[in-house]
């Protein structure tokens, strides 16, 4: 499964805390598309 990571999410050290089999394979990038939150997070 590949998941985009945004916030604190980012951070490798507290990703691996949370997620400890979890390993960054590359950067990517959705073209055209935009982050939008419509309410509280």
């Amino acid at each position: 499964m590949y998941y985009f990571a945004y916030g604190v999410n980012l951070n490798q050290k507290q990703m691996k805390d949370r997620c400890p089999d979890s390993k960054p394979l590359f950067t990517a990038v959705l073209p055209n598309y935009k982050l939008v939150f419509v309410g509280w997070s």
